[in-house]
């Protein structure tokens, strides 16, 4: 569980974060090439010029997020929930 976190620049590497749960979050440039975040929640967060390119975010929940300028060409995001969600850029 994230609470409060703040990442800049990372890559996360194609793991299996599955079932993450990210609170009041910020994550910026991050790149998350191929993440399986199935069933992943994200609440409060939000993504600035993150590259979401070919995740897996199947079952994801997002609630009041944004995402700014992200990429996410090929992300697979089927019965996934979003709840005032802004997408920018």
């Amino acid at each position: 569980e994230l609470r409060l976190a703040l990442l800049e620049n990372e890559t996360l590497p194609a793991a299996r974060l599955a079932e993450l749960r990210a609170y009041q979050c910020r994550l910026e440039g991050c790149r998350l090439p191929g993440a399986v975040l199935r069933r992943a929640e994200f609440v409060d967060t939000v993504f600035d010029r993150c590259d979401l390119s070919g995740a897996d975010l199947d079952g994801a929940y997002f609630s009041r997020c944004v995402f700014t300028g992200c990429k996410g060409v090929g992300a697979r995001m089927q019965q996934a929930g979003l709840k005032n969600v802004r997408l920018e850029r």
